[in-house]
């Protein structure tokens, strides 16, 4: 059956590129994106496990929607409700920023934000089974730290991490931007260097704030807003009121 798939996707290659020259270069970037996620994703040239050699991977436009849908389904049903959670889109800038970041290959948080929100994630090469899910796999690793955080009493179980929990459910955010690297090899500080390691970055336009809640507990009032013009935490004031 894989067989008869991949003639399929040979003669539809074919086809694309014989209607080339009559096509848009937006149209023609469509069908090839399209077909690239048809292909097992170890066959695909755009992302992870391709050759699975060491460097840096962008997110494919299809991955950075998955990313996104992931946060926003995630924020839209967030336990308890909130009365109001604003949808997050993909900021390239932010991207620029945390891929910054993953060059680095250090497993360690960026000291100055200037005000935005980061999280990390790390797993060894064999860990990414399902590649193509990594990106929204990671948020939801991150979000599942609620098991740890009670919201009545706003406070962490002892022992636990609940910051990343925090960046994902945190209301005034209106972008993120994620980048990806699988580096030979990354360095922590006070702990060994693991060899072979992925290593993903998202950036968020906003910092939780440190003591305060994520988002105001109430009832829900449909699905994510869409953020208005004039910068998050003035969307976040504008809603609160």
């Amino acid at each position: 059956m894989q067989c008869l798939k991949e003639l399929l996707f040979l003669f539809e290659i074919l086809a694309i590129f014989s209607k080339a020259t009559l096509a848009s270069d937006d149209l023609f970037d469509e069908d090839i994106n399209r077909l690239l996620n048809f292909l097992p994703n170890e066959k695909r040239g755009d992302g992870p496990g391709f050759n699975e050699v060491p460097g840096t991977y962008p997110f494919t436009s299809i991955e950075q929607n998955e990313i996104l849908a992931k946060h926003n389904e995630l924020r839209g049903n967030s336990d308890p409700p909130a009365s109001f959670m604003l949808k997050v889109g993909w900021n390239t800038a932010l991207e620029a920023s945390a891929k910054e970041h993953v060059e680095k290959c250090h497993w360690e948080h960026t000291a100055a934000l200037g005000g935005q929100g980061e999280s990390l994630w790390m797993g060894p090469n064999d860990d990414l089974v399902n590649r193509q899910n990594e990106g929204p796999n990671a948020v939801q690793s991150w979000y599942n730290e609620e098991g740890f955080y009670n919201y009545d009493t706003n406070s962490c179980q002892a022992g636990k991490v609940c910051g990343h929990y925090f960046q994902v459910v945190f209301a005034p955010v209106t972008s993120v931007g994620c980048a990806r690297k699988f580096c030979e090899t990354v360095t922590r500080p006070g702990s060994s260097d693991v060899k072979r390691y992925w290593l993903i970055n998202c950036r968020y336009s906003d910092s939780f704030i440190v003591g305060a809640r994520p988002f105001i507990k109430g009832t829900r009032c449909g699905s994510v807003r869409q953020p208005k013009a004039g910068g998050s935490m003035a969307n976040f004031a504008a809603i609160a009121l």
